[in-house]
């Protein structure tokens, strides 16, 4: 019996502060190509993005801590 392989694939959340006049689909376009691009990565199994309009609070205010 082979040794056994383990897989180091990470999950990765971005967040992005775009300009709050920017229209929902190129927002939209903006986040799916980023997040197209991150998995495209060999060790990201799965990208999330979140879209912002400012960048004054912090992520971990919205967010549940893990």
């Amino acid at each position: 019996m082979g040794r056994p392989t383990f897989f180091r694939e990470f999950w990765k959340t971005v967040h992005i502060v775009l300009d709050q006049n920017m229209s929902l689909k190129v927002t939209h376009d903006i986040a799916e190509s980023l997040q197209t691009g991150i998995e495209s990565l060999p060790e990201i199994e799965r990208a999330f993005v979140h879209c912002d309009y400012e960048f004054e609070h912090h992520p971990q205010d919205e967010h549940k801590a893990v």
